[in-house]
């Protein structure tokens, strides 16, 4: 699948993160590519910050989940925010559907759009986007997890791994 070019307006992180997380509960897309492959998922839990004295995004993804395969060994993602309302389907589809057995981005009418620094697209639709290379991950262990989100969240065990991506570029298309 090839990728649009774009055009861009870069904006520190910090300025655009109230906005991001604002949206993230009511769906985003984490994008990653391996081996030309591309996969996009709907993310509603995620966080923000300075770790290690650089810009963070920490995103969970389940062992099980397509997804993981390509960020286990590729540790570069795209998180595409959509900050108007008119992706509700496709954030709804991506989240419910598997990325081996469908290609969202035919099924959904969503663009890969070419990204500034790592070799994951972003997605052209969204307004606002963040470019991100893991720095460590980490998983989450049952033992060490208060039981209430383990019961509520983890009733199969299948725990979350832990991503920190360094954001290496956030902007806006024009």
């Amino acid at each position: 699948m090839s990728t649009q070019e774009i055009k861009i307006k870069e904006i520190p992180y910090n300025k655009v993160l109230k906005d991001a997380m604002a949206q993230i509960p009511k769906g985003a897309f984490l994008t990653v590519q391996k081996d030309g492959k591309i996969n996009t998922m709907t993310i509603g839990w995620a966080t923000s910050g300075v770790m290690w004295g650089r810009p963070v995004f920490v995103i969970g993804v389940r062992p099980s989940r397509y997804t993981y395969s390509f960020l286990d060994i590729e540790s570069e993602f795209t998180i595409s925010v959509p900050l108007s309302q008119g992706l509700k389907k496709q954030i709804s589809f991506c989240g419910t559907r598997s990325g081996r057995k469908t290609n969202k981005f035919d099924e959904c009418d969503i663009t890969p759009a070419q990204s500034q620094l790592v070799n994951v697209p972003i997605i052209k639709e969204c307004e606002l986007h963040f470019e991100c290379k893991v720095v460590a991950k980490h998983q989450l262990i049952k033992e060490l997890m208060d039981s209430t989100i383990r019961n509520r969240h983890y009733p199969e065990d299948d725990y979350h791994m832990i991503f920190y991506g360094e954001i290496l570029k956030c902007y806006k298309l024009i």
